[in-house]
């Protein structure tokens, strides 16, 4: 059980006699370094905080200032419960996206039947990426852990007044263990200043990482489900050129077996052409189920059940426009979020580094309470009467605690370095990335003109030189197979690449932090002002 040995009466003279411990404590502290320089840096921080304080004499003096920084801290929180309310930077991300389709999106965010409803009306990208901002789950969740990382602040406030009121009248910590000498005095009973500004300071880094995070899940969901919107439109086109040219080949199958009747045709070309009809037959059925899964794929990103039906797709291809090498590595550098957060967890750590200073360096004694410092053992109801005010004890690594404190502090260095490795590595990361998809664009934009420019019209023209020179027995029907063959897979691999080429535009997009939707046909002009 906790004892008490001071009155009312005697609370005034022991709350002015610890007044003046910070000047005590800082002299203590210089005497102790300069007989041993090794001590220097590690009471560096305590004697300037000491110093710091030793102006302050009036205990009512350092009440006030605790109440203002808690009021500091409570209005960091107020700013930022307005910021998540009304603005994190998510609206960027949206821009350009229609107004209209936006208000009937807004409803389907928290009701999944009025999700599904809007799916069947008509899928196009705007409608899947709107969804996306709005019902992603892992963006839903990033955002609960912003809110939840605000109430940080409230903790830290009221943690510290509570440990305040706690220790102004408690001098040990009974820990039922052992004799009853064997008490814990709680260090530190008077938070100081700095050490709780830190704190304040700490949480909102710590806010703006959880909004960085938050931003950066949203992003990811819409350029996701704009991924997803192109791999259903390439299924879709993919099928529909199979069932096209599967009637090319069953035409040119009907064509064989009328020749092989009247000995134009051989057995063996009537076989290639049943051939290629059962190849067609399973690229046709795979087809379907492709676009099946890639549905299913997307809904998962909107946080549907998998078999959502979707209704007719509305073909969406993204613009061509791709900026300098150079200024996509300026604008990732400066918006990528990963990038950010990595920044924002090398302050978290100094910050961390500069309150694990200020709270566990040595005070000068082995325990400080707001009423009178303490030995440890010789405290409870056998010490004896002067063992209140012992003399102060000189900070010095021999200490026991000391080196726990200084290794704590060390450790804490070496994870600013570590972040700062980090940091460096994020860079080099996304200036890669920006520059792989830079490339991949760039690649897919030469390919897919080349097949659309080239390949594909002189393949569609080559089938049907070859038809004509087969309908008048000029050339062998295995040659107007292979050039029936030539059409179809030029024609596949025209959608793949427009497929590759928007995906790759949206993965550019994502290494400089933005999202799909400035890509959308219009988008950039109704961003310029």
């Amino acid at each position: 059980m906790t004892s008490f040995r001071l009155t009312m009466r005697t609370l005034p003279c022991c709350l002015a006699i610890l007044c003046t411990l910070p000047l005590g404590i800082a002299a203590a502290a210089e005497a102790e370094s300069s007989r041993d320089p090794s001590t220097t840096k590690l009471v560096e921080a305590f004697v300037k905080q000491a110093r710091s304080t030793s102006t302050d004499r009036d205990a009512q003096t350092h009440r006030q200032a605790f109440k203002e920084l808690m009021a500091s801290i409570a209005e960091r929180r107020e700013a930022w419960v307005k910021r998540v309310e009304q603005e994190l930077g998510d609206a960027e991300l949206i821009a350009g996206l229609p107004a209209d389709l936006l208000s009937k999106v807004k409803p389907a965010g928290a009701n999944q039947e009025q999700a599904a409803a809007l799916l069947q009306t008509g899928i196009s990208m705007p409608l899947v990426m709107l969804l996306a901002a709005e019902r992603n789950p892992e963006a839903r969740v990033a955002y609960e852990a912003l809110r939840s990382t605000l109430r940080r602040f409230e903790q830290a406030a009221y943690l510290e007044e509570l440990i305040a009121q706690y220790r102004s009248f408690v001098r040990e910590l009974d820990t039922m263990v052992g004799p009853q000498s064997h008490k814990e005095m709680p260090e530190k009973a008077f938070p100081f200043p700095s050490a709780l500004a830190l704190k304040g300071q700490a949480i909102d880094q710590e806010a703006e990482l959880a909004r960085l995070k938050y931003i950066e899940a949203l992003r990811k969901a819409i350029n996701d489900a704009a991924r997803g919107f192109f791999s259903v439109q390439f299924a879709e086109r993919q099928a529909a050129i199979l069932k096209e040219n599967r009637d090319l080949f069953a035409k040119m199958d009907a064509i064989a077996a009328e020749q092989l009747k009247v000995g134009r045709a051989s057995q063996a070309d009537s076989l290639k052409a049943q051939s290629e009809l059962a190849m067609l037959d399973t690229q046709v059925l795979t087809a379907e189920r492709e676009r099946i899964n890639a549905i299913a794929k997307v809904n998962a990103v909107l946080g549907l059940p998998p078999e959502t039906p979707w209704g007719a797709l509305h073909p969406t291809d993204l613009s061509d426009e791709v900026q300098a090498l150079d200024e996509l590595l300026r604008l990732a550098a400066q918006q990528n979020q990963a990038l950010a957060g990595a920044r924002v967890e090398v302050a978290l750590m100094e910050t961390m580094v500069r309150m694990a200073e200020t709270m566990v360096l040595p005070r000068g004694s082995q325990g400080a309470s707001l009423i009178a410092p303490s030995v440890g053992a010789e405290a409870g109801p056998t010490r004896s009467e002067m063992a209140a005010f012992p003399p102060m004890q000189k900070p010095s690594a021999e200490r026991a605690g000391f080196g726990a404190n200084a290794a704590y502090i060390d450790e804490l260095r070496v994870r600013v370095q570590q972040a700062l490795r980090m940091r460096d590595a994020m860079e080099a990361d996304v200036a890669f990335m920006v520059k792989d998809a830079h490339f991949m664009a760039d690649a897919t934009t030469r390919e897919r003109k080349t097949l659309a420019d080239a390949v594909v019209p002189k393949a569609r023209q080559a089938l049907e030189t070859y038809r004509e020179r087969y309908n008048t027995a000029a050339t062998p029907f295995i040659e107007y197979l292979d050039s029936a063959r030539l059409y179809l897979n030029s024609s596949l691999s025209l959608e793949k690449a427009r497929m590759e080429h928007n995906r790759a535009l949206v993965d550019l997009e994502g290494a400089c932090g933005r999202s799909a939707a400035r890509l959308l046909p219009g988008s950039r002009e109704e961003q310029k002002p």
